[in-house]
């Protein structure tokens, strides 16, 4: 339990914090955000493959984009929040996070 314990120093006040997770929020907040991003494109695989059918449901195409909007918008909170850039380097990978 000591382990989960964090003390964040702001000037001459110091907060103590427990992670309830057991890991930092960075590492946290990235996993489930790609976890996220890995359930959407299962989701748009299906609707991909019963396309013909499913293209005819409004409200389906309507919470679909409500929830394109929602996820690029997180995408970029978190982003900001991390201060996270583009992957680089000799072996540049497709980036998951950064960008769609």
């Amino acid at each position: 339990m000591a382990e989960r314990f964090a003390q964040i120093y702001s000037g001459d006040n110091v907060d103590f914090r427990l992670n309830y997770t057991g890991t930092e929020t960075k590492a946290w907040v990235l996993t489930v955000f790609n976890m996220l991003l890995t359930c959407f494109t299962m989701e748009d695989t299906f609707f991909v493959d019963y396309n013909d059918r499913l293209k005819l449901d409004a409200e389906l195409l309507r919470k679909r984009a409500a929830f394109e909007r929602a996820k690029e918008q997180l995408r970029a909170s978190v982003i900001r929040q991390f201060q996270l850039s583009p992957p680089g380097g000799i072996h540049r990978v497709k980036p998951t996070i950064y960008g769609p």
